[in-house]
């Protein structure tokens, strides 16, 4: 990601010849000022040290003035020239007023300041800047969530034979390659997820739905019921399978049959050798739960290098009230927490994402084939390989409801109680409504907060970052064009290219004729920019304590259904037959 920043920074430095465009206002005062000043010879013969210029490294000088102090030039002013008095890209001080409005129409900016200010890592909002404050804990978020496919490298990088001589370039380009190969393969991974949150996150929470309901009517029938008919009672062979079906309904059972052959090797019913074969059970039950990280490891100090960020750009708001680039950073951090509320979702489910403890205990052995498989072969998975060595794979994210749910359905227990059918079948307004509903929130309140910051940004209305963001989140929730749209997002944000005269202008007035007639204000630090702020600082305390709040709901809930599915572990003993 960083490298194609830089390499699309140079090669657009082009663009901004004539700008940046953020230094338009002291563009603007050293031409009025050259005009003036060509109209008296004095001052070019009076006016001398260029090191002390304030505009000389912002703009190019008159050619008949060369290295002159334009400051000097106040005095011969004529009085209707108003941007001489204005005040030019002003920092925040309690104790300066609010810098007056400096209005340019748009047709003057585009003549005089075309092109966009590239960003640089001088600043915190700077490309670097946001790789570092909210690409990078991403990047950490996408590792803990679970996938089905991987690019790997290649094994025939790690040999580098018997000539001495060949091995230092090999290694060079092995590492050159495998370099290229991780780096893509992590990118794609994290605007696939992004483009996808939406089905990812009602898949998710269906699985969490449906663990719930299956380890508390399982309670339910020894607490409540305690058994008073036979009929409601459960052998330890359904709630066996029941309990498979929690831990391992998010794999693939078209691949490597695993619900039959886990059945089977777990069954406790009908065993000469009964109470050997449910410790052995029992053990197995536990390995596979506890195979699965915790949720404060995978999450928890992530979410903390994630918030580390907004704490920043939120110390940098406070020191540089009213700076519209921190906000748009600030924004920019916000659009991204749709990937971290994937995470915490997908992180709270018992499912075991590895495959490859439950191959262990089913007792079979996948050899790792898939970099060994015909060149056409290969093709047809576009260089693909299994994300796990096992004989099962789980399903996608976004289909893992679905697929858990079908597992309960092939349980003995489903088949045999229509009391159970009933408890656990989701109803129609959940599944259909509430669950959706859940799943589009998780999606809409950082795109709101991150709207909010930049439509609150002067000039208030809709501009392309916003336009963008909201346009963006309605493709990813369409799934249509959703990759290129998130990618070419996040790269124009990291370049600054927002920060141009067409994106200052309201959004309905691109395509209007009369569009050279609109004003922009070049000023910085006005009274209007000092009230927004407070908006923004209130969006950024808004996100962090979203995050928070998801994040201790998803560890307690994880927590809850961790310790309720070891009693029903440990609850085999009573309920066997």
């Amino acid at each position: 990601m960083l490298a194609v920043v830089l390499a699309l920074s140079l090669a657009t430095r082009v663009s901004a010849q004539h700008g940046p465009y953020k230094y338009c206002c002291d563009i603007q005062k050293c031409q009025n000022i050259t005009a003036t000043c060509s109209q008296n010879p004095s001052c070019a013969t009076s006016c001398l040290g260029a090191d002390t210029a304030p505009h000389a490294a912002t703009c190019t000088p008159s050619p008949s003035l060369p290295g002159r102090d334009y400051a000097c030039f106040a005095r011969y002013m004529s009085p209707n020239t108003s941007l001489i008095d204005q005040i030019c890209g002003q920092s925040y001080s309690p104790t300066l007023p609010p810098a007056p409005d400096v209005f340019i129409s748009y047709g003057e900016c585009r003549t005089s300041c075309g092109g966009w200010d590239i960003a640089t890592s001088s600043t915190s909002t700077g490309a670097v800047a946001l790789l570092m404050q909210y690409i990078v804990p991403v990047v950490v978020f996408c590792f803990t969530i679970p996938r089905r496919r991987k690019w790997d490298v290649p094994d025939c990088m790690f040999g580098f034979g018997r000539h001495r001589l060949l091995r230092a370039p090999r290694l060079v380009v092995s590492l050159l390659l495998s370099g290229l190969i991780v780096t893509m393969d992590v990118t794609i991974w994290i605007f696939t997820t992004f483009i996808t949150a939406g089905p990812i996150l009602v898949g998710g929470i269906t699985e969490l739905v449906l663990d719930f309901e299956i380890l508390r009517h399982m309670e339910d029938v020894v607490t409540r019921h305690n058994c008073p008919e036979k009929s409601e009672c459960l052998t330890p062979n359904e709630r066996v399978e029941l309990m498979v079906a929690v831990l391992c309904g998010n794999l693939d059972d078209g691949v490597g049959e695993p619900r039959r052959r886990i059945s089977e090797v777990l069954s406790v019913d009908g065993a000469n050798d009964a109470p050997e074969r449910l410790k052995a059970t029992q053990a197995s039950l536990a390995a596979i739960l506890r195979s699965q990280g915790t949720f404060g490891s995978l999450v928890g100090a992530p979410v903390l290098f994630f918030l580390g960020a907004f704490v920043v750009a939120l110390d940098g708001l406070s020191e540089h009230i009213g700076d519209n680039s921190t906000a748009h950073s600030l924004a920019f951090g916000m659009w991204w927490m749709v990937v971290v509320h994937v995470t915490v979702v997908s992180s709270c489910v018992l499912g075991s994402n590895n495959p490859s403890t439950v191959s262990g205990i089913v007792g079979d052995y996948e050899a790792d084939d898939a970099k060994r498989l015909p060149l056409l072969e290969r093709l047809k998975r576009f260089g693909m390989s299994p994300m796990y060595d096992s004989a099962f794979t789980p399903v996608t994210l976004w289909d893992r409801g679905r697929m858990k749910k079908r597992w309960l359905q092939h349980t003995a227990a489903w088949k045999a109680r229509c009391w159970l059918r009933a408890k656990l079948s989701i109803r129609p307004l959940t599944g259909l409504f509430l669950i959706p509903l859940f799943a589009f929130l998780l999606v809409l309140i950082p795109t709101a907060l991150a709207f909010m910051i930049s439509y609150t940004t002067p000039k208030i209305c809709l501009f392309a970052n916003v336009a963008m963001a909201v346009g963006i989140t309605s493709v990813s929730l369409a799934m249509s064009g959703a990759l290129f749209a998130a990618f070419a997002g996040t790269i124009l944000e990291l370049l600054g290219v927002y920060g141009n005269c067409i994106c200052s202008i309201p959004a309905g007035k691109w395509l209007s004729p009369g569009r050279d007639m609109v004003q922009l204000n070049l000023a910085t630090d006005t009274l209007l920019h000092r009230q927004m702020s407070k908006f923004w600082s209130a969006g950024g305390y808004t996100a962090i304590g979203v995050v928070m709040t998801l994040t201790y709901l998803g560890w307690w809930y994880q927590r809850a259904l961790r310790r309720r599915f070891e009693r029903e572990i440990s609850g085999l003993n009573r309920h066997r037959a």
